[in-house]
């Protein structure tokens, strides 16, 4: 799809935009580029407004020429907060701004402005990190902002679930980059020594450089050739030289200094690897950009980003923060076997190209800026400038001055010690504890008395309810996430617990129905289910869950999941629901929820019809049908005459939003769903109002004169009695 037919789709309204200072670091700087670019796409210019004399060495540095034509610069020889908030301030009013993007990364005066902007100025505040810093300074300005971006969902649930944003006004939209300008280099077979680059700034308290020699010392005592390429400066450039020279390594180490950001796709393209040994990140536009240039990374695993952005296996190789043998490993893996580097990183720049592109991103943000504009939420109101104060959360926190050991040694420890690492029982049953001792850490603590007491009042209380939880890994390789309320069976370990669950299942599925005890609900789609389970519960002894799942192996998840939560109300069916009887294929993924039966390849399964899948467990009048099958949803319901006059309430989820605006693509469903439900005499709701990109592919229907008061299904009850696993009147009050 064309810029002037995406412009068309997402129908913003034609305005100019500012951006408030923003971070001039050379990945976040790229970030921002980009937030230019996919904006441009949905008809927004965005302007840079810069002021002061503090960093201009550091935005002429990573800003190009012609960028710099895109902004200005305010008070150049000031250093003076209120001086520079008072002239930006003036020149969003003198030029008439209508919204206003403020970066979570920035100035703490840049920040600040956004609680004196003219209350008639729209207000979005971008969060690219994940540190405790970060995160104390979005609170203090989360009721002056309509919405919160947040660049990989690590930071999005960490906002909503411990810091009181509303999800609402969260959205989870990943940077993007200049994809086109990033060429895939075949890797050459002949080629005698494997090339490994670190690219971005020399610093070890979040970005872990100092790793990087003993990484390489294991490399080189395995027999691999290699030769490190350095990119970028940094304070802690002269300790790593140190670090390279005692192992001896400078001989196979050259650094190159800055790399102009003209420069960085040929840069990547020169390299077999990228080595990104971080301990902690927002969203890594260097992963991004080595993907697409087909440079293979190796990164430390940090839940929610780097998971987010490389599959592990796929598209790049993760191992545990910190772990520096299990990072020389997956270098060495990758260097003694050419077609996997080879294919992981054709596979790397596919999926690049896929997930990060300028239109994926304008998209995204089209929707977000169009409901911002037309549907605001409340805010605070705005103050006086004459009474500028910069609030504490703003300013550096009381561990700013901590030992820079002990505050690298923290972020190990809120990353290392994180349920995905555990792979006992004991192990997990550790990570209850010092789960409560990292929600400190990343807690806005501005009392060294709460800080310390915190977590142990939260222990406390966490044992007092007997809610301890421990995951594991079962004979399958399938993960057990256990705690006192359900048992999730999965295929990696999820962050997402019971209530979390339970809340997206009631916001999502559930938007436009009650579910009542003795409905019969049809989970189409019901992958390992979670959702299955939760509905088990809800419907009762009385009611009945007909969950179906084509993939074999998240049918065995599903499977086990019904069994080990003791569920006699659900029933499970291994087929494909299409037009027709038959065979089909469904694709095998290492993600269980993108698999589909739409390429024709992969695994062969059973195929029936929605109504013949219905009539083989007796089910003639559902009360709830839910789909979810990544695109099939056309042919699931051309095969589904008898249920679509007689199925009370239907909830079809649409991937349109994944189709990346492509003419013909066979995941663009949405209209075509309409209009078979509605042939059918369904009533439609309208769609959400909602920034989540999934949620106005939703679709809502009911058949006329059904509520959720009326008329059960078709289901007999068990009569076999199971413990509750929570209250159902109290889902709607659950909180993240």
């Amino acid at each position: 799809m064309g810029e002037s037919e995406l412009k068309e789709e997402i129908q913003v309204p034609k305005m100019r935009a500012f951006s408030i200072f923003p971070p001039s670091r050379n990945g976040v700087w790229s970030a921002c580029v980009g937030l230019r670019r996919s904006l441009a796409i949905c008809g927004v210019e965005l302007r840079w407004v810069f002021a002061g004399a503090a960093s201009a060495e550091d935005v002429r540095q990573s800003a190009t020429q012609d960028e710099m034509t895109h902004g200005v610069w305010l008070e150049p020889n000031s250093v003076d907060e209120a001086t520079m908030g008072r002239a930006v301030l003036r020149y969003l009013e003198a030029e008439g701004a209508e919204l206003v993007i403020v970066h979570g990364l920035s100035w703490q005066w840049a920040m600040n402005l956004v609680r004196y902007l003219p209350e008639r100025v729209r207000r979005i505040l971008i969060m690219h990190s994940s540190s405790a810093a970060s995160y104390r300074a979005a609170r203090a300005l989360t009721d002056y902002v309509h919405a919160t971006i947040a660049v990989s969902p690590r930071i999005a649930e960490d906002l909503v679930r411990g810091h009181g944003f509303s999800s609402e006004w969260t959205a989870c939209i990943p940077n993007a980059a200049d994809t086109d300008k990033f060429k895939c280099r075949l890797h050459e077979k002949e080629h005698t020594s494997l090339r490994i680059l670190s690219h971005g700034r020399i610093e070890d308290q979040s970005k872990g450089v100092y790793w990087i020699p003993e990484i390489l010392s294991h490399v080189r005592s395995e027999g691999l050739n290699f030769e490190l390429t350095v990119s970028g400066e940094g304070p802690d450039r002269p300790k790593l030289q140190s670090l390279i020279d005692k192992l001896e390594l400078s001989r196979l180490t050259r650094f190159v200094g800055w790399t102009p950001a003209e420069d960085v796709p040929a840069l990547m393209a020169q390299h077999d690897i990228l080595l990104f040994p971080s301990r902690s990140e927002g969203l890594p536009m260097v992963l991004v950009e080595a993907m697409a240039a087909g440079c293979v990374p190796v990164a430390s695993w940090i839940a929610g980003i780097t998971e987010f952005v490389v599959t592990d296996g796929k598209s790049g190789l993760l191992f545990p923060v910190g772990k520096t043998m299990a990072a020389a490993q997956a270098i060495t893996e990758l260097g003694r076997d050419p077609q996997l580097l080879r294919r992981m990183g054709n596979a790397a720049r596919c999926d690049a190209l896929e997930r990060f592109s300028y239109d994926a991103q304008a998209r995204s943000l089209g929707y977000l800026v169009d409901r911002v504009m037309k549907t605001p939420r409340r805010l605070n109101s705005t103050l006086s400038m004459a009474q500028w104060q910069i609030p504490a959360a703003l300013r550096p926190a009381w561990w700013y001055g901590f030992p820079e050991p002990i505050k690298r040694s923290a972020r190990f420890l809120c990353e290392r010690f994180r349920p995905v690492h555990s792979s006992t029982i004991v192990g997990d049953l550790m990570n209850s504890v010092v789960r409560q001792i990292r929600m400190a850490i990343v807690s806005v603590c501005d009392s060294r008395v709460s800080f310390v007491a915190w977590p142990f009042l939260s222990l406390h209380r966490t044992l007092a309810r007997k809610r301890l939880n421990w995951t594991y890994r079962d004979s399958d390789g399938d993960w057990r996430d256990c705690n006192s309320r359900i048992t999730f069976v999965r295929p990696g370990v999820e962050s997402a617990g019971p209530k979390l669950a339970a809340r997206n299942l009631k916001d999502f599925w559930l938007y436009a129905y009650d579910l009542q005890a003795g409905d019969v609900v049809v989970d189409i789609g019901a992958g390992d289910g979670d959702e299955a389970a939760i509905f088990s519960q809800m419907v009762g002894p009385s009611g009945r869950v007909v969950a179906i799942e084509a993939n074999p192996r998240s049918f065995r998840r599903l499977v086990k999941t019904i069994e080990t939560n003791r569920l006699p109300n659900v029933i499970v069916l291994n087929v494909a629901v299409t037009d027709g009887a038959g065979d089909a294929r469904i694709s095998d993924d290492k993600d269980s929820l993108a698999n589909h039966i739409l390429s024709g390849d992969g695994i062969r399964v059973p195929a029936v019809t929605l109504d013949q899948a219905l009539d083989s467990v007796s089910v003639t009048q559902p009360d709830l049908i839910k789909m979810n099958i990544e695109g099939a949803e056309v042919l699931a319901l051309r095969g589904a005459c008898h249920t679509l006059q007689h199925a009370k309430n239907w909830v079809v989820s649409c991937h349109d939003f994944l189709s990346r605006g492509k003419d013909g693509s066979a995941l663009c469903t949405h209209r075509q769903v309409r209009d078979i439900l509605t042939g059918a005499g369904l009533s439609l709701l309208p769609s959400r109002d909602d920034v989540r990109e999934p949620v106005p592919f939703y679709v809502y229907a009911s058949r006329l004169g059904t509520s959720a008061s009326s008329g059960r299904g078709s289901g007999e009850s068990t009569g076999i009695e199971q413990p509750a696993l929570w209250k159902r009147e109290s889902i709607g009050a659950l909180t993240y």
